[in-house]
């Protein structure tokens, strides 16, 4: 496997509030009783606790952020209704890695889960931005740069855009 040559570890975010996704999540898609794989959540539960509200299991999975055991227990299941990569695939300079998250996301779903995909399009440029000094990147890249990858995984059929407040956002379904 492709090492990943800038870390993502301090790009956690959200300590105060959900993640963007999470709401959109709780608010469109996931109903009461639902389980969420929340692939690279980072350290905060904010989306869980917003999540939990709403009757949704909210299971975080961050191999940066969360220690060992609560990694090997979220990717002990592969059943989940929905998984979310929210703000993950645009720190991930590597095409490989991009593509093995996506892959294992999948594999975590139950058929006919749904694999839901926000990215920080950052100044939308497609230039590759180094912060050394956090050893992470941002690829500012348009969402639409990361469709395909996704569709490689989930096929272009069961992967399409949707949007909601003026943002798009991935989705595709494991069938």
């Amino acid at each position: 496997m492709t090492e990943q040559k800038y870390k993502s570890a301090s790009t956690s975010m959200n300590k105060k509030q959900p993640a963007w996704l999470g709401k959109i999540l709780g608010k469109y898609y996931a109903t009461s009783g639902d389980t969420v794989l929340d692939y690279g959540g980072g350290q905060f539960d904010t989306t869980t606790k917003y999540l939990e509200e709403l009757g949704i299991t909210n299971v975080i999975y961050d191999p940066y952020n969360q220690d060992g055991e609560s990694n090997r227990k979220a990717l002990g299941k592969n059943d989940y209704d929905f998984a979310m990569l929210s703000n993950v695939l645009n720190v991930i300079a590597e095409r490989e890695v991009r593509l093995l998250i996506i892959e294992d996301a999948k594999k975590h779903l139950r058929k006919g889960g749904t694999l839901l995909i926000k990215v920080y399009e950052g100044d939308g440029s497609g230039t590759l931005k180094v912060n050394k000094k956090r050893n992470s990147c941002q690829l500012n890249q348009k969402i639409r740069f990361y469709f395909w990858e996704v569709a490689a995984m989930f096929g272009a059929a069961n992967t399409h855009f949707a949007s909601h407040q003026g943002k798009k956002i991935i989705v595709a379904v494991n069938n």
